[in-house]
Parts: C-alpha cells; structure tokens; sequence
C-alpha cells in the first residue's frame, strides 16, 4: 500500500514499523522511508523491479539524511533514488559496487588472467595509496564523481616516495603513471562488466601524462662494456657475461637453473619472463660452451647464473627477486665502477633494452650470435642526476 511520505508532516503521522512506507515517484520505482521509533531519524530506501531478474523486487537502502533539514530529506532521497533508478535503466548492477570491490575484483582478475606476481603487485599499491582513504574506498561506483578522482590524484602526486633512487621525495610524472595505473584499470574493468554504466568520473582524470617516461641513456660501445664487465665480481661477471649472450631481462636469466639447459641440444628453456610464457633458445655453439661450462658440477635445481648474493637474499627467486637484484646491483656495482675508468659510474643502474640491441646488431651488420650485447642486449646505463 502507497502512502505520502514527501511531506514532514506526513512522515510524523506514520506508525512506527519494522516495514517500509512507500511512495512511487515513476513507474516501477519506488522511494521508501523506514520509522522504527516515534522520536529519531527514520530511514530512506529505493526499491525496483529489475527485469534481469526476473522482475524480481530489487532494494538499495539510502541512509537518514540526518545532517539535511527534516523539509529536504525526501526530496535528497528521491534523488538518490533516481540515480539509482537510471543506473539500473541502463545496465547496471543492482547491487551496489563499491571502490574498494572493484579493487577487489581487478586483483582476482589479474591472478585468474595474468599472474600472482601482478595481483600482488596491484594489491599492494591499492593499499598504500586506495584502501587506506576509507571515504573513497567506501564510495559506491556509481556516486564516484571527477571531483573525487582529482583529489585523490593530486594526493598520490603529493605523497613522497617509498622507494627508488629518491626515497622521500614527490613522485616523477613517470612514478605517478605507474601508481595510477593500476587503479584506472580497476575502474575500467568494473565499467566492462557492468557495475556502473559510465566512465565519466576518471576517464580524463586519470589520464597518464604523457613524455613521462623518457630518460636520458647513455649507449656503452663494446670496449667499454668490456671493461665494466672485467672489474665487476666474479660471479656478477659471469652474469653480465650471460647478458651479453642472449637477450633477456636480468629477472629471466637470474631465475635460470641448471636444469633449464639442455647440453645435448644446446637449447635453453627460459621459464619466466615478461612475457608470460615459456619459451626455448636454440644456442651457437659459442653461447652454449658458455652456459656448459656455467652448469659444470651444478645440481639441476641449482641457479646457473644468479650472483651469489641475489641467492642469499631471494633463495626461491620469487615476487622481488628483480627488484631486489635492482637493489643489490646499484650497490655492487658502484662498489667496482668507479675503478672501470667510467667517468658516469656513481649515478648508474641497470636498465633493460631489447630494442636497443637489436638497432646495435643491424647498426654494426652483425650476426646476432656474434654480438656481445650487453645488460640484456645492448648495456644501457641509465644516468640518475
């Protein structure tokens, strides 16, 4: 049974109940208001049939309004209503979604689609910079609003690093991308699978800046790649040695084992890489004496290049075995290249570059089984001023 509820006098009238009032403000759509006690704020509930369930009766509770005069309340929560209404008209869940479970779900996405390693990564991000904001965590998806967003943005850009070369300062443009990206594609996944029926509130707010991640590199000719690699350790020799043979990211060769080599056919199978997949390289001849004899009175199990000091720290080679050989290698390496003769040696850090190589070996006319490439095909040191 319908009854006013658009008035204050109207609301005052009504018995106290466990059920709802209601009163219809468009077909199908109702605007409902709670009184359980003769004294205090009622409450204020939206109510819909959804055609996707059957026409079943579908509710969203709205809250009290209390900080509103008692005259404005049902005109805040028809509106509230409305919005709830269109939201519904248009596709949307009927089930409310809020910021922080579409986090949530982007993290469960990505350890069903991509990897553990990324879902990690994701969750970690969302909560030192989403989860721990409880009001834009708790904002359900469709009330999100630009405002919001920008706000949120201008604090991420604000909030001094944790790591990298400038623990403590604000975050580079290329930081900040890094940092947003994750939470944009969490909105943008819960807009794919209909949780709201817009993109409105981010689409331009948390667009990436763009040039961010340009950086000055210095390429180094072979001579000098030579002498970086003779002054460095044995053990990280041997590992920039391994770099130099084939074109692979320093996270992929330090999780190389023994067993990952195949002697007899000179194949090495490479396990994890960015890509994602397995993959196997055919060796020459060359190359495949240098792994032989890395693999020599090795174990199969047994890391067949990793620096002995990545193994201590990361023994399973796991989640940060790439951030940490970062870490490690940075203070490793100006331990040793101040003496290569390098005059850029103190600001130096390790930086991957298929495609630098690549322009190297068509540069120079080479075979590519010839070329010393370094760091990952081709040793591009990355100045850090």
């Amino acid at each position: 049974m319908l009854t006013r509820i658009d008035t204050v006098a109207s609301r005052a009238k009504l018995k106290p109940r466990r059920e709802a009032y209601w009163q219809r403000v468009r077909k199908g759509c109702f605007v409902g208001y709670r009184k359980m006690t003769v004294s205090g704020h009622g409450t204020w509930l939206a109510r819909v049939r959804d055609e996707e369930v059957g026409r079943k009766q579908v509710f969203k509770p709205l809250g009290e309004f209390g900080d509103l005069a008692e005259h404005l309340r049902f005109d805040e929560a028809a509106k509230a209503a409305l919005a709830w209404f269109d939201h519904i008209g248009r596709g949307g869940a009927a089930r409310a979604a809020t910021v922080a479970g579409a986090c949530s779900r982007y993290v469960h996405h990505l350890q069903a689609m991509k990897s553990e390693r990324a879902a990690k990564d994701a969750e970690d991000r969302f909560k030192r910079y989403v989860l721990n904001q409880t009001r834009l965590a708790s904002t359900e998806l469709h009330k999100l609003t630009p405002t919001q967003v920008e706000t949120w943005r201008k604090a991420l850009r604000e909030l001094p690093t944790r790591r990298g070369p400038s623990p403590g300062k604000h975050r580079t443009d290329s930081t900040l991308n890094r940092d947003m990206t994750c939470f944009r594609a969490a909105l943008n996944l819960a807009y794919l699978e209909g949780l709201l029926t817009t993109d409105y509130a981010w689409r331009i707010k948390l667009r990436p800046v763009k040039n961010a991640d340009r950086q000055r590199e210095l390429y180094l000719d072979r001579s000098q790649r030579l002498r970086f690699i003779e002054k460095a350790p044995a053990d990280l020799g041997a590992f920039l040695r391994g770099l130099c043979q084939l074109p692979l990211r320093p996270g992929a060769l330090a999780k190389l084992t023994t067993g990952d080599f195949d002697r007899q056919l000179k194949v090495l199978k490479i396990g994890h890489d960015k890509s994602g997949r397995d993959r196997r390289i055919k060796l020459p001849d060359v190359t495949a004496g240098f792994f032989e004899t890395a693999a020599k009175t090795k174990m199969p199990n047994a890391p067949l290049l990793a620096p002995s000091y990545l193994r201590i720290v990361c023994p399973k080679l796991g989640h940060s075995a790439s951030l940490m050989f970062r870490r490690i290698f940075v203070l490793n390496t100006r331990a040793f290249a101040h003496g290569s003769g390098l005059p850029f040696a103190s600001s130096i850090k390790p930086f991957s570059s298929a495609t630098t190589s690549v322009v190297s070996f068509v540069c120079a006319s080479y075979i590519v089984s010839t070329i010393p490439a370094t760091f990952s095909c081709g040793l591009i040191l990355r100045l850090t001023r």
